[in-house]
């Protein structure tokens, strides 16, 4: 099986709701694998990056 190297997206916050973080892939990336993602609030220990890569 061949090895896969990890995918990194440049990702925005762009809605909080009660229990979860949504990021959205930065628009300029049209190639990029994932448009949107949420996450947990207690997946990020208490942190909120507004931007970064994931």
């Amino acid at each position: 099986m061949p090895e896969t190297q990890p995918i990194q997206i440049k990702m925005h916050s762009v809605k909080e709701t009660r229990n979860t973080v949504r990021y959205n892939a930065d628009s300029a990336d049209d190639s990029a694998a994932i448009d949107s993602i949420y996450l947990k609030k207690f997946a990020l220990n208490g942190a909120r990056p507004e931007t970064g890569d994931h």
